[in-house]
């Protein structure tokens, strides 16, 4: 499954990066000031130029989602009915040039002019709230966060050519949302003495994280019962997709990005304590496109957990697990 996007580039009307720049998007939005900012290019052939009078440019965020839904129907076959909802959540739009009047061509109640070549720069501040590109697939519906630069070309229409008075061209813009790695973050820790069952300790240097980056697990386990044996320690960060209509969901998925499990015969006890066990376990966040950042909109959330089970012999499981966020951060 998969949107209708009517992104259109040709070497007639594209848009190019600013002078000396790499990308469209020029700040660390989140952390400061930052704009969208590129050069509008018409390239028309002097035979068949451009007949245009206004030329409008439109910023654009949005958060679109489809799903399916299965219901059976009176002949006891399962019908299928597809829904997509929308929101705009960022609109801007600028006229970036304009025909002037008494062009020789034209009449100057409604001028025109012909167009070659013309480069034409835009800028649009970005509001510092606004989240990052994202796309969420499933089998049977999907959800994407994205930005576009809408051109809007005003020109002279043509019946034969089926040409009407707008031409409309649609360019999809990567946004990616910053965060700073705090000079002092917030730490996850899980502590817990039982003096007739088992004490643990698990302490993990911040909630914030990046794609590739990998969290350490030290988890040190004092068993005060003789009977009671560590089965296994798993360790993990998982990630929850949803997608909401009206305030209910209408389609979600949760699974482990990376998790690592460690049987408890291959974890060693602690010199000279008799009962306190010790063992690390490193994660790495994978960093391709099966993550996504994490965002709360009004129709797409997506969110993250790490979590820690140790599975015992002769007593309850323990579970311990902490919401975290997963951001592009700024490298010093």
């Amino acid at each position: 499954m998969s949107f209708n996007d009517s992104n259109k580039q040709s070497n007639k009307v594209f848009l190019d990066f600013s002078p000396k720049k790499i990308s469209y998007q020029q700040g660390y939005l989140g952390i400061e000031p930052s704009r969208v900012s590129g050069v509008l290019k018409i390239n028309y052939p002097s035979t068949k130029p451009l007949i245009a009078k206004a030329i409008e440019i439109i910023f654009s965020g949005k958060e679109e989602i489809i799903w399916t839904e299965y219901q059976p129907n009176a002949r006891g076959y399962t019908t299928s009915v597809v829904h997509s909802e929308q929101d705009e959540f960022a609109r801007e739009e600028k006229l970036i040039w304009r025909a002037e009047k008494n062009q020789k061509d034209f009449s100057e109640k409604d001028p025109y002019e012909k167009l070659n070549q013309l480069d034409l720069p835009f800028s649009f501040k970005l509001e510092n709230n606004l989240p990052s590109s994202n796309l969420i697939e499933y089998d049977d519906g999907l959800g994407r966060i994205y930005y576009r630069i809408v051109v809007v070309i005003y020109r002279k229409s043509n019946i034969l050519k089926l040409q009407g008075k707008k031409k409309v061209i649609k360019f999809t813009i990567p946004i990616t949302r910053y965060a700073k790695i705090p000079y002092k973050p917030e730490a996850i820790e899980w502590n817990a003495f039982r003096k007739d069952s088992v004490s643990y300790d698990v302490k993990i240097g911040c909630t914030i994280f990046d794609k590739g980056e990998t969290i350490i697990f030290p988890i040190k386990l004092i068993l005060h019962n003789p009977n009671v044996k560590i089965k296994k320690v798993g360790a993990g960060i998982k990630q929850y997709t949803r997608l909401w209509n009206g305030g209910s969901p209408v389609k979600s998925e949760k699974k482990y990005l990376a998790s690592k499990e460690v049987e408890g015969d291959k974890i060693n006890m602690v010199v000279d304590s008799g009962n306190e066990y010790y063992v690390e376990m490193e994660v790495t966040i994978p960093n391709n496109d099966s993550t996504k950042y994490s965002t709360s909109r009004s129709l797409i959330t997506i969110c993250h957990q790490i979590k820690v089970k140790i599975r015992l012999v002769a007593e309850e499981d323990i579970l311990l697990e902490r919401k975290v966020n997963i951001i592009k951060l700024m490298k010093k």
